[in-house]
């Protein structure tokens, strides 16, 4: 929808404004088989993928911080450290990200 025009595809947004003169009502203005331009439909795809793309490194970091957490507290060769403070976690290791798609 055009935010700030009275007009959607030529339709007037509010028609019963229109016809009340005339002593029609209208209540209900149904718009079907709307064909989407190519730049709006790329537009979607590529919200909806950076979208998916957040979630998974939101999984990935929460997935990490719970392997750090389950580390126990010791140094390299096994003994505790002295402030009991976990060794870091070793990063996971993602695929590389896939082309954009071609739609």
């Amino acid at each position: 929808m055009v935010i700030g025009s009275d007009r959607v595809g030529g339709i007037p947004r509010r028609p019963h404004v229109t016809t009340i003169a005339w002593g029609v009502e209208v209540s209900l203005v149904e718009l079907k088989d709307i064909q989407l331009p190519e730049t709006m439909k790329r537009a979607m795809a590529k919200q909806a993928e950076a979208e998916r793309e957040k979630r998974a490194k939101i999984i990935s970091a929460e997935g990490e911080s719970m392997a750090a957490a389950a580390l126990p507290a010791t140094t390299p060769n096994g003994a505790p450290q002295p402030n009991g403070a976990p060794q870091p976690a070793a990063t996971t290791v993602v695929d590389p990200p896939a082309p954009p798609p071609t739609t």
